[in-house]
């Protein structure tokens, strides 16, 4: 059961570094580049790392998150984005508050999916140690 919660912070900290480098390094490479990669490298950052949030949340929960919890972190990942402008780190996009809640709806069901996939897998391990 314990290895579920890391596999929860290994997701996390996966999404977290495709975060970096989405947010660093793809968007730059597409800004010099001039491609055109249909808003991609700008709403990324925010998908991405609203699934890695939702995942540590999830980790320091040692629990996969109640529908109220999931909510109050997409809601937190948009407030954020709507306070950004006021404290100098970025513009309000709408396209990032898509993003957020398409990534929001994307880390519920992942993590549901991989807390039953665990849980099948904890109930083979306790069934092959009991015989």
């Amino acid at each position: 059961m314990i290895y579920k919660y890391r596999f929860f912070f290994f997701v996390g900290f996966l999404f977290f570094l495709v975060t970096i480098l989405m947010g660093e390094i793809y968007r730059g490479w597409i800004i010099n580049s001039q491609v055109n990669d249909f808003g991609f490298s700008g709403v990324a950052p925010s998908f991405f790392s609203t699934v890695s949030f939702i995942f540590f949340a999830a980790y320091i929960k040692k629990r996969v998150l109640a529908t109220t919890e999931f909510l109050a972190c997409v809601l937190g990942c948009v407030v954020y984005e709507a306070i950004q402008p006021y404290i100098g780190l970025g513009v309000f996009d709408l396209g990032d508050v898509s993003a957020i809640l398409f990534g929001g709806v994307l880390s519920f069901l992942l993590l549901n999916i991989l807390h039953k996939v665990c849980s099948l897998d904890d109930n083979i391990i306790n069934k092959t140690q009991n015989n």
